[in-house]
């Protein structure tokens, strides 16, 4: 009885200390007003781009990672209505280009956006 404990112990230890890529993400809309699109990033170039979020809705997604952006920073998002820039924040932490959750659960309420990690 040991021995399969054991080495199911070991084997989650080895497995959590693999880097996450590509967390995810999922963007609940709980207000009144339809957004233009979301954007999420580590790279300006490599975006996880979401379009025509109404409201009360939800989307899901991953976030990207640039492979050839090893450092380390927090996750940006950027949320537009008509054309303009409604919010703009940093959440989470990535390191060597690797994410240290599993995923974000983020809620977009009237006034202010509310970031939950996995």
């Amino acid at each position: 009885m040991k021995t399969p404990l054991l080495l199911l112990s070991f084997t989650l230890l080895i497995f959590s200390c693999f880097p996450r890529k590509e967390p995810g993400i999922s963007i609940s809309n709980n207000c009144d007003v339809d957004y233009d699109s979301i954007k999420v990033f580590t790279s300006i170039e490599k975006p996880t781009l979401f379009y025509n979020i109404k409201a009360n809705s939800r989307v899901k997604g991953k976030i990207l990672f640039d492979n050839n952006k090893k450092g380390d920073g927090c996750y940006k998002i950027l949320v537009y209505k008509e054309e303009i820039l409604k919010f703009n924040d940093c959440f989470g932490y990535y390191t060597n280009g690797a994410s240290l959750n599993y995923g974000f659960e983020i809620s977009i309420e009237s006034d202010t956006l509310i970031v939950k990690s996995k």
